[in-house]
């Protein structure tokens, strides 16, 4: 559970941001998270809730009630005239911010500078500006942060020159003190630094250009000047220092790291090389915005040469800029006179007149490095580079510094939503913001665009809104301001599109109809029947693919969506081709793996016309694939399930059960057998269908929904019955007496054991004994019957191993070492485990390992062996770690932790 207060109110419980709709619950919550030991008399809470009025202090009861409806996990209560809160069981960025802060004053050196920005990265933005709490009196909760905020970076900035580590100052000083333009010991720390570090003329260069800039409305900063002596003189000076930057958003949200690095490559006192940095993205990410406030933030203090900027038009409606026409401007706005009108003659004389000037220069929507490399300035200047494109010849001849900017992380998205939208709209329809900004995959311009119709329609509007951004085929349509180009996200991307070949424009349509998230490169190639490498380096380039992970490639939302609009334009067929291509595909390894799980296993899925797909060498090969492609396997399962096509929706389900079994994903295996269970009633015979039924009620049995599992293994033997198939018979005898196991109904649970024991020896079924000698283990341990249940454990294990299945041999290992247990052969029983355990290690069965872990862990501490229980203890509890399981991990801990304090 989280509460992160540092910037715009998020409180998450189980993962899911918990929406407090109640503005005074909201206003009561965040004063007792700032206040010393969450507790507030009564009569303060008055005046911040209640500012203007004389409310009574019932009011604040009334408050605690609505903040306990709301949110019961904090444990709102009133006492003595006090009201308080408990957030042991919490994390709270405010709480981390303050220990972090009491930390770093114990450390020294880079170890103080690196707790200090762990620190630091806490605030997100400006905390309690929202709407909801614009009627509160917060001003002194709002000037204890600030102050906290301002302390804390003055420790960093101290921090950084303590240690020597002036790259740092550098990079961080401009946004700390544009924070605080006018704070006088910050201005004089900062100064100082540099006069110490560089020399008192930098230092002085530094503070005329913050006052330029954010102006010194009490001359106090100016008093600080004379320590750096007069200003340095300059020799011949251009005679025009150009500020060409465009307008800024006034807000930029979640870009702090971006901002930092733009800082980091630009921004140097040291005369040299070009500095250049290449910031690129997709269309609509927000290059230009994070550019235009980054250089609007350190033009006057790092670039006292000034800015110059153009618009390439490198994507869009107009003709790309060529650099003569560029250069020519430049060179007027330099008061600087080209002696030739040759695209070298103007290079030469525009890198001659900038040379050691200082000068920034922004170049704006680049089509190539073509395009960028003639408007390079001179040495000791920088430039940055926006584009959709990664311009690597850039970043590989000049050296360039790339940046990748990315659609915004979700809360960054809900807080610039939120900004945009005013009080009204988040009253009514602030608890629709979170699916917006998830349905938009974060898109700065797509945020933009419903801000923007959110702004002519009525507050209720931003309920349709969100129906149409639902729905795959309304919305771009949705995305779109009419006959405002400029916030159209389809338009957007129709610009990425023109630069496209024909071939990778042709594959992001044929891509876009893969059921995704993600696709290989070698499912690529096979969905459109040649090597494409080409054509998804090309849309890799331009930010239409991403490539989380080497050779596998995600699409974002929206352009799959435009993608779609694409495919609607593939010759007639070719959309149907490709679904059942993915489909396909997807199958036939997957099955592959699966046989390298289960040897044995049978399903009616003929040979691909393109070949055999070779299985796996080992299970831990197999699952590995399946590790990689289960969000895609899954995501063809619901397009097979929404597209009719119950071929694939059973077999596709089919293929997946051992591995979902595997890594306890039980409640997925139920939702896609249910599936898979009628899509077989439709199109495959009895015996399959039951098969799909005995795969359903074993997911049932792992989740102990005994009831609905044995109604599930019931209907499987009927249909095998039907069917005349004896083997199918066998298995749902088998799993019926599994189920009776667990409900301790031994008589039962042994005569289904012994149907299915003598079924499978009439079909000479080594495998199928097996199982069923297993299981009469099992009913024998659970009888007290240690002898009978040991040997059956011995025919058991001896077949398997003949077969060479590992799983299940483990599995009955697991059994033997029960029974050595309770017959109190304590070594035994350890031993026996141990061997089990490897099996499982080697099929990364990590639950079951697990699980056995904790058994060899008892049997340990019985027997004494306290140092190999906690070993045992610590592999369970990372291995439940590893699982997610939250339950598990924190039982264990528990454990672990007494048996360390009764040591």
């Amino acid at each position: 559970m989280e509460i992160r207060l540092l910037g715009p109110l998020v409180v998450c419980v189980d993962g899911r941001d918990v929406v407090i709709s109640s503005p005074i619950a909201k206003g009561l919550l965040t004063v007792l998270v700032l206040a010393p030991n969450r507790t507030m008399r009564h009569t303060e809470i008055v005046t911040r809730l209640w500012p203007h009025d004389r409310a009574p202090l019932d009011r604040v009861r009334e408050a605690r009630r609505a903040l306990g409806e709301r949110l019961p996990a904090v444990k709102p209560r009133n006492k003595n005239q006090q009201c308080m809160i408990d957030l042991s069981d919490w994390s709270v960025d405010f709480i981390r911010f303050t220990s972090g802060l009491t930390e770093a004053k114990r450390l020294e050196g880079q170890d103080r500078v690196e707790r200090l920005r762990k620190t630091l990265a806490e605030w997100r933005s400006e905390p309690l500006m929202e709407a909801d709490l614009e009627k509160f009196d917060l001003s002194r909760e709002r000037e204890y942060l600030d102050d906290l905020h301002r302390a804390a970076s003055c420790e960093l900035l101290q921090a950084m020159s303590d240690c020597g580590d002036m790259k740092g100052f550098r990079n961080t000083v401009h946004d700390i003190v544009r924070r605080w333009p006018h704070d006088v010991p910050l201005l004089s720390l900062a100064t100082d630094v540099l006069a110490d570090a560089e020399s008192g003329a930098r230092a002085g260069t530094f503070l005329d250009g913050h006052i330029r800039e954010h102006g010194d409305p009490q001359g106090r900063l100016a008093e600080l000047r004379p320590r750096f002596g007069p200003p340095p003189p300059t020799a011949a000076p251009l005679a025009a220092v150009p500020h060409q930057l465009p307008g800024c958003d006034p807000v930029l949200v979640g870009r702090q790291a971006e901002l930092d690095a733009l800082s980091e490559a630009l921004v140097s006192t040291d005369d040299g090389d070009t500095r250049i940095a290449v910031v690129s993205g997709m269309a609509g990410v927000g290059k230009t915005s994070l550019v235009r406030t980054w250089a609007k933030g350190v033009e006057d203090a790092a670039f006292p040469g000034g800015t110059l900027y153009a618009d390439l038009n490198g994507f869009g409606a107009l003709s790309p800029e060529n650099p003569e026409q560029i250069l020519a401007r430049f060179l007027k706005d330099l008061d600087v006179e080209a002696p030739t009108s040759t695209l070298d003659g103007l290079i030469t004389t525009f890198r001659t007149a900038t040379a050691g000037r200082a000068v920034l220069v922004v170049l704006d929507n680049a089509r190539d490095s073509a395009q960028a490399r003639p408007l390079l300035p001179g040495a000791g200047c920088s430039v940055v580079v926006t584009s959709r494109l990664r311009l690597e010849s850039l970043i590989a001849r000049e050296g360039a510094r790339p940046l990748v900017l990315r659609p915004l992380a979700r809360p960054e998205a809900v807080a610039m939503l939120s900004g945009s939208l005013g009080a009204d709209r988040m009253r009514h329809a602030g608890h629709l913001v979170g699916e917006i900004a998830e349905l938009v995959g974060g898109l700065p311009l797509a945020l933009a665009v419903v801000a923007a119709r959110l702004a002519r329609h009525p507050a209720d509007a931003v309920r349709s809104i969100r129906d149409a951004l639902r729905e795959t085929k309304t919305r771009l349509d949705a995305l779109s301001l009419g006959r405002e180009p400029d916030l159209d996200v389809r338009v957007a991307l129709s610009y990425s599109h023109d630069g496209l070949t024909s071939a990778a424009a042709e594959l992001w349509a044929v891509l876009a109809l893969h059921p995704g998230p993600t696709i290989s490169l070698d499912a690529a190639a096979d969905l459109v029947g040649r090597t494409c490498t080409a054509e998804i380096a090309e849309l890799v380039a331009a930010h239409l693919l991403d490539e989380p992970v080497y050779e596998r490639y995600a699409m974002h939302d929206l352009v799959r969506d435009y993608g779609l609009e694409l495919a609607g334009l593939l010759e007639p067929g070719r959309i149907e081709e490709v679904a059942s291509a993915a489909f396909e595909y997807l199958l036939h390894h997957a099955w592959a793996c699966d046989r390298a799980l289960v040897p044995d296993r049978e399903l009616p899925i003929p040979t691909p016309a393109k070949g055999e797909v070779a299985v796996p060498p080992s299970a831990q090969d197999a699952m590995s694939w399946l590790d990689a492609e289960y969000s895609t396997i899954t995501a063809a399962l619901r397009a097979a399930v929404e597209s009719g096509a119950d071929q694939y929706t059973w077999l596709l389900a089919m293929t997946l059960v051992t591995y979902q079994w595997r890594r306890s994903k039980f409640a997925d295996a139920d939702r896609y057998l249910r599936e898979a269970a009628e899509a077989a009633g439709r199109v495959a015979g009895p015996a399959d269908e039951a098969m799909v039924y005995r795969m359903l009620g074993g997911s049932r049995w792992n989740m102990k929904q005994y009831t609905l599992a044995e109604g599930a293994q019931r209907h499987a033997v009927r249909l095998s019955e039907q069917a005349g198939d004896e083997r199918g018979l066998a298995y749902g005898h088998l799993g019926l007496a599994t189920i009776y196991l667990a409900r301790d109904e031994h008589p039962s649970a042994h005569a289904e054991f012994e149907k299915a024991h003598m079924l499978f020896r009439r079909l000479a079924d080594e495998t199928g004994e097996a199982d069923a000698l297993s299981g009469l283990a099992r009913v024998a341990l659970a009888e007290g019957e240690h002898d009978r249940a040991a040997q059956a454990c011995s025919e058991a294990r001896q077949r398997f191993a003949q077969v060479g299945d590992v799983n299940a041999e483990a599995a009955v290992l697991v059994v033997l070492g029960d029974v050595h247990a309770d017959r109190g052969d304590l070594p035994r029983a350890a031993a026996t485990y141990d061997v089990a355990i490897s099996a499982y290690r080697s099929l990364t069965r990590r639950s079951h390992e697990a699980r056995t872990l904790v058994r060899l862990a008892e049997v340990l501490r019985l027997d004494g062996r306290q140092d190999e229980e906690e070993q045992a203890l610590r592999r369970a509890r990372a291995l439940y770690d590893e699982l997610g399981d939250t339950a598990a991990f924190e039982q264990i801990d528990n454990v672990l932790t007494k048996a360390q304090e009764a040591f």
